[in-house]
C-alpha cells in the first residue's frame, strides 16, 4: 500500500482544474506565533498574486486552530505527531503513542543509507494521513514554509520527517526562506543532510544558513539566499483595534518592545541569563522612559510573551507610562500598529522586521544568528546586541545614536529594505517555476 501511495506516478486530481495549480505547504507550526503566522500568510499572499488560480493545502501543527484562520486552504494535521515537552520549551519529537516511534524514527533514520529508496510497508498509516500524503503527491510543487525550525535540535526530526516523504511525492519540493543550521547533535545533522540534498531548490534568508548548509556538504540542489517571507506581509487596520490605535495617536513620542523568555540552551547557567535580561531591559525601559518616550508599548507575538513583559514591566519604575498590549493581536493589525511607533526595540525578529517594513528606527536585540545577520543586511549592525549579552548602557549607546542621526538612519535602512523585498519576491518566483516543471 505505502510503496504504490509514495512511489508510483501522481494520482490525477478531482480537486482542481486542468489550469490550477496546486501547492502544498508543510511544516507549517501555527496561528499562535505572530511571526510564523506572517510567514504563512505572507506565502499565501505572494502564491495567489504571483500564480493566479491556485489551491493550497497546509500539513499544520495546529490544524483546528489553523483551518479556520486559512480558511481558502485545506490543512491537514502533520505527518508526526509530537507531545509536548516542557523540558525542550517547545514541541519534542516524543511520540504520542510507541506505535509511532517504532515505525517513523527507524526509517528515518535509515534513510541516510538508503537514500530514496521505498517506504517500509510495515509502517501503518492512519487514513488522514494517507489522505495527505495523496495531497503531496497530486501537488504541483511541494513548498517547506519559511521560517526557522530546521536548527539542529532534536525536535527538528519531526519536521525531517515531513520533508523526507515529501521527497518521495514525485513532487518538486522547494525550501522557501528558512534558516538551517547550525546541526550540534551529529545524528540529526546527518539526516537533515540526506533529505535536504532531496529536495529541488533551497533558498535561505540568511547567510549563515547557505554557509551552515555548504558545511554539511548538502550540494545537489540550488541554495540561493533570499529574505524572509514577511518582508511581503501587508498590515491591516481594523476596527478591532480602534482603541489601541486612537490611544497611541494620543500618546506623543512612542516606543515599541518586543521580549521573550528565551531559553539559552548552551548556556551553562540560563537562569543567570535570563536574570539578567530582566533586569537589563527593565533599567532601559526607564531610560527610555525618563530621556525620551511619552509612553512605552509591548507588543506581543505569544502568551508567553506577553507574561515576560509582565516580569519586566514589574522590575521598571514607571509602570503608569507602559501598556502591555494584548496576545491576540492579529499579525496584520500588529504590524500596523507598531508602524505607528516612534521607536522599536525587538528581541523577535518578526517585529523587528514589521518595524523597519514601516520606516521605524529599530534596534535589535538578537536571540539567534538569523536577526544578526538581518541586521547586518540592512547595514545597521552596530544596532543590534545578542541576547545573552543584554546591557543598558550599550542599549542606551543605540538609541542615543539614532536620536541624534535619525535621517542617516532611515535612508540606509529604507534602501536596503527595499532589496530585501525583491528578494522575498524571489522566492515565490521560484515555486512558480518548479510549479510549470
Amino acid at each position: 500500500m505505502w510503496k504504490n501511495l509514495m512511489c508510483g506516478k501522481k494520482l490525477d486530481s478531482s480537486v482542481t482544474d486542468d489550469d490550477t495549480v496546486n501547492i502544498t505547504i508543510t511544516n507549517v507550526f501555527g496561528y499562535s506565533n505572530k511571526g510564523d503566522s506572517a510567514i504563512v500568510l505572507s506565502m499565501l499572499d505572494a502564491l495567489n498574486k504571483e500564480l493566479g488560480d491556485v489551491e493550497i493545502a497546509i500539513e499544520s501543527w495546529h490544524p483546528e486552530l489553523d483551518q479556520d484562520i486559512y480558511k481558502n486552504c485545506r490543512v491537514f494535521d502533520r505527518l508526526w505527531k509530537g507531545r509536548r515537552c516542557e523540558k525542550f520549551g517547545n514541541f519534542s519529537p516524543y511520540p504520542e503513542n510507541l506505535l509511532e516511534s517504532v515505525t517513523k524514527l527507524p526509517y528515518l533514520i535509515n534513510s541516510i543509507q538508503s537514500n530514496n529508496g521505498p517506504l517500509s510497508e510495515s509502517i501503518f498509516l492512519s487514513s488522514k494521513e494517507e489522505e495527505l500524503i495523496s495531497q503531496l503527491q497530486e501537488s504541483d510543487v511541494i513548498v517547506s514554509v519559511g521560517g526557522g525550525f530546521l536548527l539542529g535540535s532534536i525536535e527538528s526530526l519531526v519536521h525531517l520527517y515531513s520533508l523526507k516523504i515529501a521527497t518521495l511525492s514525485n513532487t518538486p519540493v522547494v525550501i522557501y526562506a528558512q534558516s538551517i543550521g547550525p546541526f550540534d547533535n551529529k545524528l540529526v545533522r546527518e539526516l537533515a543532510a540526506s533529505v535536504l540534498q532531496n529536495v529541488d531548490y533551497i533558498t535561505v534568508r540568511d547567510n549563515i544558513s547557505k554557509e551552515n548548509l555548504e558545511s554539511m556538504g548538502v550540494t545537489s540542489p540550488k541554495i540561493e539566499v533570499t529574505a524572509d517571507a514577511a518582508f511581503l506581509f501587508e498590515p491591516e487596520y481594523t476596527s478591532n483595534i480602534k482603541d489601541i490605535n486612537n490611544d497611541i495617536n494620543n500618546s506623543g513620542f512612542s516606543v515599541g518592545i518586543t521580549v521573550r523568555n528565551w531559553r539559552y540552551p548552551n548556556s551553562k547557567n540560563p537562569n543567570k541569563k535570563r536574570k539578567n535580561y530582566r533586569q537589563q531591559l527593565s533599567k532601559f525601559v526607564d531610560y527610555i522612559n525618563s530621556e525620551y518616550a511619552d509612553h512605552i508599548y509591548f507588543f506581543n507575538h505569544t502568551e508567553q510573551d506577553s507574561a515576560e513583559a509582565e516580569r519586566i514591566i514589574d522590575m521598571s519604575s514607571c509602570e503608569s507610562d507602559i501598556t502591555n498590549l494584548r496576545s491576540d493581536i492579529p499579525p496584520r493589525n500588529l504590524k500596523h500598529l507598531i508602524g505607528k511607533m516612534d521607536l522599536f526595540v525587538g528581541t523577535r525578529m518578526h517585529s523587528t522586521i514589521f518595524s523597519m517594513e514601516m520606516g521605524v528606527p529599530t534596534i535589535s536585540i538578537a536571540y539567534l544568528p538569523k536577526s544578526i545577520d538581518l541586521m547586518q543586511r540592512v547595514n545597521l549592525d552596530k544596532y543590534v546586541i545578542p541576547i545573552e549579552k543584554t546591557n543598558k548602557n550599550d542599549l542606551q549607546i543605540m538609541l542615543d545614536n539614532i536620536i541624534r542621526n535619525e535621517q542617516e538612519y532611515l535612508q540606509t535602512m529604507t534602501k536596503k529594505i527595499q532589496r530585501l523585498r525583491k528578494l522575498a519576491r524571489k522566492n515565490v518566483e521560484i515555486v512558480n517555476k518548479h510549479a510549470q516543471s
